[in-house]
């Protein structure tokens, strides 16, 4: 589209005013409403089975929160106490050698709520920070809205942006889990909402409230400390229009608030006692040490898929198709393009600084991570579809309302995902169909087990895998260094199971290429899979990505976006002509090529 027939002014909102009709507003909380039903209708995604175990870890801290919170005098702590001592407070996260990395805020935030509407139990509480989520995503929605009306003077395109954000397949994802993803994600876009407003036009309200939400977002998880970038850079802005002395003011009260909101929101990264004791809490400290540790660690299975299946580029393939979804990640491209040729002009490149900034931030620093998994770079989803209003803005109606609906229909694989069909939960109920003393064989305590936990047809009460010792239970612990002594125990365990269940493909996708360290345990999945020791298929689940009326297979994907909400499923029933003897010398074999 030319730029004569749709000159920037007329698109671009110099004023930075947010005032749109009545009617706008009412179609925006339509798009957040439906968004945010979407969301809250998934949030039974594994049948509230905990399968997540990011998920689970951030469940274990919220009970044990409140159960400390529930045996303590707090009478005697007094308020400050309470909020603000890491040593005494049974709030902190880290209590009892407790380890936790991510943000305070969703924590503190989950057990504040469960407290006061009187939830107790594992799944009530589960429900209940599941559905916050949820809720706390669709805002999200909103602040794209709202941004983007900040820059564009187009309701059709800022609606557009909400909808391709809504509608972005790792933001679907990430808000039915329990996890800080969706809390960082909906503090970040509100903070450049906020960062925004500051930089068109300067004052000690918005550059406090500026402040306050970039705080809060490193409180939901410390990678929010990039938004050191945007604000450095509104900052610049401000310091264009009103001189640097009145802008150093203006940072002064910004990096004031910030540091308040971190201090309230995430207390306990602190000593304490009190709001004033300021040194760090050596157990802060010390878990953040211990995590990059463990990140670096190349003999910590969760890092193998990275180290042997994965590059830079792997990652934006996948952030493009399964992060911001095909359609919000050529919009992207377009409007790129469009700044390298100068169509945009320079009002309308200064106004997108600050948001185009967040988001290579984001972006960049997930790939120059060790591991690169679609939801450390969740933030820059909201920030793509704001930024793609400007083109949004100056395409005809026919061809934004066709790419809002590919865009829907591309997300709606990842709401069919979260139907409750969930491949875990299948095999499950599949299971349960054989009778007491069935022996299942699993690859490791690393990876989840089968059966998962369930409630079949009828009953009230939650069936555990060790349930009434209905089945025996055997672990290959496939992950062993591979030795003569491995093939003895290998064989044997075979020799006494009814079934092998092949959970995900943490284990049988990464070790095959690891062949200098599990040689035989490579060949184990190869006869597994081929017949060889008389094991034969006899259960498989394999969602892949269900578009409607076009399945889609995702195998080629990372880890972490298949093996949490939809993962390969397999198992293997032992065949009469079943041979320990013969089982162990073919592994054998296999360990001395």
């Amino acid at each position: 589209m030319s730029e004569s027939r749709w000159p920037l002014r007329k698109i671009m909102n110099t004023s930075q005013r947010f005032d749109p009709s009545l009617l706008a507003l009412g179609a925006a909380l339509a798009v957040v409403c439906a968004a945010a039903w979407i969301r809250m209708n998934g949030t039974a995604w594994d049948g509230f089975a905990n399968l997540h175990p990011d998920e689970r870890h951030m469940m274990f801290v919220v009970t044990g929160m409140l159960e400390r919170w529930g045996n303590a005098d707090v009478s005697s702590l007094g308020l400050f106490e309470l909020w603000f001592s890491a040593e005494t407070s049974p709030l902190n996260p880290r209590q009892n050698d407790g380890f936790y990395v991510y943000g305070e805020a969703p924590v503190l935030f989950v057990a504040l709520v469960s407290r006061i509407v009187g939830a107790s139990d594992w799944q009530e509480i589960l429900i209940l920070a599941r559905t916050m989520t949820a809720i706390l995503d669709a805002s999200t929605v909103l602040a794209v809205f709202m941004l983007g009306w900040s820059l564009v003077r187009s309701v059709p395109a800022a609606l557009a942006a909400a909808i391709l954000y809504a509608a972005a397949p790792t933001a679907l994802q990430l808000s039915n889990f329990f996890t800080v993803d969706a809390w960082l994600t909906a503090t970040v876009a509100w903070s450049l909402f906020a960062l925004n407003r500051l930089a068109g036009q300067a004052d000690i309200r918005k550059a406090s409230l500026a402040g306050a939400t970039v705080g809060a977002a490193v409180a939901m998880k410390a990678t929010a400390a990039v938004m050191l970038a945007p604000a450095v850079v509104a900052i610049a802005l401000v310091s264009a229009r009103i001189g640097y002395r009145a802008a150093a003011r203006v940072a002064l009260i910004l990096a004031i608030c910030a540091f308040l909101a971190f201090r309230v929101f995430n207390p306990f990264a602190f000593a304490g006692p009190g709001p004033l004791g300021l040194a760090m809490s050596e157990a802060f400290l010390g878990n953040f040490q211990e995590l990059v540790a463990i990140t670096l660690d190349p003999h910590h299975p969760p890092n193998w898929s990275w180290l042997h299946l994965y590059s830079s580029l792997d990652f934006l393939r996948d952030f493009a198709v399964f992060g911001s979804g095909p359609l919000l990640a050529m919009a992207t491209l377009l409007l790129s393009c469009q700044v390298m040729r100068g169509t945009l002009g320079k009002a309308a490149v200064t106004q997108l600084l600050v948001p185009a900034t967040a988001a290579i931030a984001f972006i960049t620093t997930t790939i120059a991570a060790e591991v690169a998994p679609l939801r450390y770079a969740a933030p820059a989803i909201p920030v793509m579809a704001v930024l793609v209003t400007v083109s949004l803005a100056r395409m005809r109606a026919p061809v934004v309302l066709g790419a809002v609906l590919l865009a829907v229909w591309w997300g709606a694989g990842t709401v069919a995902l979260h139907d409750g069909n969930h491949p875990r939960i299948k095999a499950a109920h599949w299971l349960w169909l054989f009778p007491r003393g069935t022996a299942i064989a699993n690859e490791t305590a690393w990876d989840e087990e089968l059966p998962v936990i369930i409630r079949l047809p009828g009953e009230s009460f939650a069936r555990w895998p060790t349930h009434d010792d209905h089945f025996e239970l055997i672990k290959l612990d496939i992950l062993d260094p591979d030795a003569p002594e491995k093939a003895t125990k290998l064989a044997r365990a075979l020799a006494g199971a009814d079934y092998v269940a092949v959970s995900s493909g943490r284990q049988r996708e990464v070790i095959p290429h690891m062949t200098e360290t599990y040689p035989m345990t490579a060949a184990y999945y190869r006869f597994l899979s081929d017949g060889s020791l008389c094991y034969k298929s006899v259960f498989s689940q394999r969602r892949g990505y269900p578009l409607p009326g076009f399945p889609f297979d995702d195998t080629w994907a990372q880890e972490p976006w298949r093996v949490y909400d939809h993962p390969d499923v397999e198992i293997f029933r032992r065949e009469p002509c079943f041979d320990e003897v013969k089982a162990r010398a073919l592994l054998l074999s296999a360990l001395d090529e």
